[in-house]
């Protein structure tokens, strides 16, 4: 895949900040912001048995808020964005770009979630010890790939999400420029059907506009009755830059539930980031 000289869309010349949730504000602007989103999302859990776990990093200002983010869940077909990046790094490392073959395989893996896709690059790429070899290059310390060919029942945490987007956003990662840019054009192809999740955050000059890099999962989980996994993980455009939001939850009795919540919940994380950011911060009522 051929090199790029810009970031595309919204993130050009973004320098994006380094994710550091283990110590998250407790004053000032970032503090109030954090008081904010914790407290709405305290209310968006599963009635029982389930979980929600959140993290968002804005990278113009460098603020960041979460809620359990380092909470491990099931990432379902949200780690086929790690498959991706693992093919593009194994193919950095020998010098070349990935066959034919490989490029349309991956685009039929982020693009349409195609699940025979991902089980064919999960094998190229070494199945789990391969996707765990790459995934300690960009720095991801709480994601456990999956046993076997079980590539959805990776678990991973927000905070790893993050970390991995910040890898996939800014200079300081494993991968060339050329290959970066080439995952980023494929997560902004994604059909607008699983255009869900993350992007429903994502503004223009206040307006919703459902734009971003997303990759979403969704897996209805036999050991827990059959209730969903559903998670989403992207690049949104809020106010005119960009933020970094990932979710995880599972629990839900369907896959329509865990999609309004996830939405939710990145529309509380944008908000109150944004507020942060115009230094609109405001302590949360009630």
């Amino acid at each position: 895949m051929r090199r790029a000289s810009s970031l595309p869309g919204t993130l050009a010349g973004q320098h994006p900040a380094r994710v550091s949730t283990s110590v998250l504000p407790a004053t000032g602007p970032g503090g109030i912001a954090q008081r904010e989103f914790a407290l709405a999302a305290a209310d968006h859990r599963p009635a029982a048995g389930g979980t929600v776990a959140a993290a968002a990093l804005d990278l113009r200002s460098g603020l960041q808020v979460a809620w359990a983010p380092h909470r491990t869940g099931f990432t379902a077909s949200l780690v086929k964005l790690d498959v991706l990046l693992a093919l593009l790094l194994q193919r950095q490392d020998e010098g070349r770009s990935p066959t034919p073959t490989e490029q349309r395989l991956a685009y039929r893996m982020i693009t349409t979630s195609d699940n025979d896709a991902t089980t064919a690059l999960w094998h190229r790429i070494g199945a789990g010890p391969g996707l765990g070899a790459a995934l300690a290059r960009f720095g991801l310390t709480e994601t456990d790939p999956g046993p076997g060919g079980e590539w959805g029942l990776t678990r991973t945490t927000p905070a790893d999400r993050i970390r991995l987007l910040t890898a996939l956003t800014g200079h300081d990662g494993p991968l060339a420029d050329g290959h970066r840019f080439a995952a980023l054009r494929l997560l902004h192809r994604v059909v607008p059907g699983q255009r869900w999740g993350v992007t429903a955050a994502a503004t223009d000059r206040g307006l919703p506009v459902r734009n971003g890099w997303v990759k979403n999962g969704w897996l209805p989980l036999r050991a827990d009755d059959h209730r969903w996994v559903v998670t989403s993980a992207g690049i949104v455009p809020v106010g005119g830059g960009p933020m970094l939001l990932a979710v995880l939850s599972s629990g839900w009795p369907s896959l329509a539930e865990g999609v309004r919540v996830v939405e939710g919940l990145s529309r509380l994380a944008a908000g109150a980031l944004g507020r942060a950011r115009a230094g609109d911060g405001r302590p949360p009522q009630g």
